[in-house]
């Protein structure tokens, strides 16, 4: 009781500050959530306008430009803030637990670092933390800051959140977010632990507090756990089984927030109560959705998949509404019953709901098996429960020009967002769309025959027409057995490849002009002696699906390539963002080394052309999706 009421007086008290100016450590806990409130507040007004300019261009149907001397400079700062948040450092490899390690973009790094410089002005302000006197002191702020963490974090580790419904941040990304202020707790709890230890070390009580202090004993519990949760938590330890991963995750999380309400001193339960609500909140409410969306359990939606090469894909008849570029959580009670996955929509409200699964180990491996029991090109029907949808994207729709760069199954995420610009064109500004796709077979293309055939029967109606939306795809083929060159390269060549074939080149001498349709005689070539199917080969005889074997070619041009750049990349992504009128757009999804060389050569492109900064050109905006864990 007396331990209780110093503790009290000393940590909460009346009034916020002790007699020499210091704030009181209760009082820092309601710091921490004033500075977060006001960051989120901050975030959301500039949301909010962002909303209403994009509104504004839509109904002018005007590409939004920044001509104006406040606009320009309004302009040039947004721009260099985007070039400098998109910009990420190449990773390195750790062979021995065969992981590269891939770092955030320098955007995310400079958040997480603030967000570190917050916490320790709030542990360190106006003290001496060197001072054997103010031990204690610190121990106690750093208490009282940690548990004022655990709320956030539980927030963040929400699949439908509010910072997420404020911020238009997605889920996805806030989950980086989640990691790194958990870590930031674990340091904070470690100084909480460190500086309680040294404050028994002044007066050599450590071994007697070790054995006697119920406070202490319940904390090395908890602090235990934490141990725990923080080593689980690194990627090589979640690659190993994503799916054991989350289960103990969950239950770490929640025997940790008890062992904390259980350390805690009964007036810190304001503080500590709170993120065991906030998780049960969240778990309610997704019960509540997952029963409304799937009829209360009692008739699961039917699924029917079709085996692909490496893949299944699963189409679902639903009444549900979602946007381009969400994913729903599966869960198949006859393949894996106690088990959730998340997959990308590969279509469009109004369609039946598609997904793409690709085929790598546990649950997708076992839902192909399952599938692959039937004969080929026969379907199977499967129960399957719905969670979902989740995830945010900007609207496509408001961008003169457009450029989608995937990788894979990363076409699931942006052949979507590209066909909702096609079938809105009514509604949309843009003029022009590029859709670049590195897979490994061109018989990948049947798993999204559908969206495929719609961007090329609206480049179809561009050229046949000119109107519409100009829109050209083109597809490599990394893994093609059968595929013959396509186009005699210039080794030393600065230009496109169209201009190359079309005998434009400018940069060497003793180039002969290749004939003008050379290039469609040898992509015609190329589709047939692939496994593409004939479906597509009046498109490439007309020129709107141009076929790539291997990977994009660089080009070997008269600048300096900066960090973590590509050549190849830039060739094909430059010169159709230079023609853009008004604000351009690029989509990037695959693996994270693939999205950062695409986010850096985005970055070189618009440092090259001096973006919004005296020179005309307009604003490039950029989405990073990548999947992996």
């Amino acid at each position: 009781m007396v331990y209780d009421i110093l503790a009290t007086a000393k940590n909460q008290g009346q009034g916020s500050y002790n007699s020499d100016g210091s704030p009181r450590p209760g009082f820092l806990g309601r710091v921490y959530w004033m500075v977060i409130g006001a960051i989120l507040a901050v975030i959301t007004i500039f949301r909010v306008l962002s909303l209403l300019r994009q509104k504004y261009y839509l109904k002018r149907q005007k590409p939004p430009r920044s001509d104006s001397v406040p606009a320009k400079i309004i302009g040039a700062i947004v721009s260099t803030a985007r070039e400098a948040s998109l910009l990420q450092i190449p990773g390195f490899d750790i062979p021995w637990v065969n992981y590269t390690v891939e770092f955030p973009p320098v955007g995310d790094i400079l958040i997480i670092l603030f967000y570190v410089m917050i916490v320790m002005l709030l542990l360190f302000s106006k003290i001496d933390p060197f001072n054997p006197m103010n031990y204690e002191t610190v121990a106690y702020r750093c208490g009282w800051v940690s548990i004022s963490q655990i709320s956030l974090i539980v927030i963040l580790a929400a699949r439908r959140n509010l910072v997420s419904i404020l911020t238009g941040i997605s889920a996805q990304r806030l989950n980086l977010y989640h990691r790194w202020t958990a870590r930031v707790l674990f340091l904070c709890v470690i100084l909480h632990l460190a500086h309680f230890i040294k404050t028994w070390g002044v007066t050599h009580q450590i071994q007697n507090q070790v054995s006697t202090n119920t406070f202490a004993l319940k904390g090395f519990g908890a602090f235990g756990i934490l141990c725990w949760i923080f080593i689980s938590s690194f990627a090589p330890f979640r690659n190993m089984s994503y799916e054991f991963f989350v289960f103990q995750h969950i239950v770490t999380m929640i025997g940790f927030m008890v062992a904390v309400v259980i350390h805690a001193p009964n007036y810190a339960y304001h503080v500590v109560i709170p993120p065991l609500a906030l998780f049960g909140l969240d778990r309610v409410l997704r019960l509540v959705w997952n029963l409304f969306i799937n009829k209360a359990g009692l008739k699961p939606h039917q699924t029917a998949l079709r085996v692909e090469p490496g893949a299944v894909v699963a189409t679902i008849p639903t009444g549900l509404s979602w946007y381009p570029g969400q994913h729903m959580y599966l869960r198949f009670p006859n393949v894996s019953p106690l088990e959730q996955h998340p997959f990308t929509i590969s279509t469009l409200p109004g369609d039946d709901m598609q997904f793409v699964i690709r085929s790598k180990a546990g649950f997708t491996k076992r839902l192909l098996k399952k599938a692959s029991q039937l004969p080929e090109h026969e379907k199977m029907t499967l129960p399957v429960y719905l969670d979902g949808p989740y995830g945010e994207t900007r609207d496509f729709k408001q961008f003169d020009t457009s450029v989608f760069v995937c990788a894979g199954i990363g076409a699931s995420f942006c052949l979507p967002i590209a066909v909702d610009i096609i079938r809105n064109q009514h509604k949309t500004i843009a003029r022009r769309l590029k859709f670049i796709w590195i897979t490994k077979r061109f018989q990948d293309m049947e798993l999204y025959a559908a969206q495929l055939t719609e961007l090329l029967e609206c480049a179809r109606t561009f050229y046949d027409t000119a109107s519409g939306i100009d829109v050209v795809v083109e597809i490599f083929a990394t893994c093609e057995d059968d595929c013959c060159g396509a186009v005699t390269n210039c080794s030393s060549c600065c230009c496109d490849e169209v201009a190359v074939s079309r005998g434009e080149c400018c940069c060497a001498a003793g180039i002969e002009p290749q004939p003008k349709n050379e290039l469609t005689q040898a992509q015609t070539a190329l589709a047939q002696s692939s496994t593409l199917s004939p479906v597509y080969y009046d498109f490439v005889e007309a020129g709107y699906l141009r076929l790539k074997q291997g990977r994009p070619q660089p080009y070997q041009y008269n600048r300096r390539k900066k960090l973590g750049s590509d050549k190849s990349f830039y060739r094909l992504i430059s010169p159709v963002i230079s023609m853009a009128q008004g604000e351009s757009g690029v989509c990037i999804c695959g693996p994270r080394r693939f999205t950062r060389i695409v986010s850096n050569t985005v970055v070189d492109i618009t440092d090259d052309r001096a973006v919004l900064r005296g020179t005309g050109n307009q604003a490039v905006y950029t989405h990073v999706e990548h999947f992996g864990l």
